[in-house]
């Protein structure tokens, strides 16, 4: 079976000045030479540009937990790295044992390290910044419910039906 691999994600926030004016001005001497070429020609030299373009550009860093450390992250890959190799059941489970060793252990010192920051605030009356904090510890994900009963009583879930 195949894996499905993620389509790269470049980081577009920290792009220079210079670089969008020097892609733009690539595109402009494109597009003055636009009457002389084919459709196909045209679309072969953007995506040129585009290629040329990304390769310049920072690709975007996987998102992660804030509590993960640097050792965390390489014992998964080394996790990753035996479960792709198929070695021993035992290996594996191990290198797992170890990676949820060290996750936990992450997490439970960034949630002191919060706690800390929480009576901080407090002790010098910054309570908007420690329920700030409080809130981003305990808020969980709340999907969006779009339910509406119609006229006889009935659900009506589907965006079509509550648009009639």
């Amino acid at each position: 079976m195949k894996k499905f691999q993620m389509p790269i994600r470049y980081d577009t926030s920290n792009i220079i000045k210079e670089y969008c004016i020097e892609v733009s001005n690539k595109f402009e001497a494109l597009n003055a030479t636009t009457e002389e070429m084919r459709p196909e020609e045209l679309a072969n030299k953007a995506k040129e540009i585009f290629i040329e373009a990304s390769k310049r550009l920072k690709t975007k860093q996987q998102k992660k937990q804030k509590w993960l450390s640097e050792e965390a992250l390489q014992k998964m890959q080394e996790r990753r790295m035996a479960k792709s190799k198929g070695l021993h059941h035992e290996d594996y489970k191990k290198k797992a044992r170890e990676v949820k060793q060290i996750i936990g252990r992450d997490k439970k010192k960034y949630i002191e390290d919060k706690c800390e920051q929480i009576e901080n605030n407090f002790s010098k009356n910054r309570s908007r910044d420690a329920y700030n904090i409080i809130k981003s510890l305990t808020k969980t994900f709340q999907p969006k419910s779009v339910i509406i009963k119609d006229e006889n009583g009935n659900i009506l879930t589907e965006s079509r039906q509550i648009l009639v």
